[in-house]
């Protein structure tokens, strides 16, 4: 699993995020992303127009047959990238298992602080 995002994220502390999960790459997505990236235009109803949302940062997460795609097209280029392993089944369980342990603890406290 990769995640990536533009390399100006942070020098920036102003601006939003737009998160992609479950990024699937298309021959058709790679000229708009480079648009996008490259001169801060969308498109709409089929022409380009300047992006109303200047300060956006994308971050794509995908996997790695994805990200290949990308990269032979070259797409991220600009972008930082960092492979996230996929957790273990047991890892997931462990996070499972704190989440629950934290919530049922939160109750129990707001229950008799009060």
């Amino acid at each position: 699993m990769w995640l990536v995002w533009l390399a100006t994220i942070h020098h920036s502390i102003d601006f939003q995020a737009l998160i992609v999960d479950d990024f699937t790459f298309d021959e058709s997505l790679a000229s708009l992303l480079q648009m996008y990236v490259d001169q801060n235009q969308l498109v709409a109803d089929g022409s380009p127009i300047e992006s109303p949302w200047p300060k956006v940062r994308i971050i794509a997460i995908m996997d790695e047959i994805d990200f290949d795609k990308c990269r032979r097209y070259g797409v991220f280029e600009k972008f930082c990238k960092v492979y996230v392993r996929p957790p273990s089944v047991d890892h997931v369980a462990y996070i499972m298992g704190r989440a629950i342990q934290w919530h049922l603890d939160t109750k129990w406290e707001s229950r008799h602080n009060t």
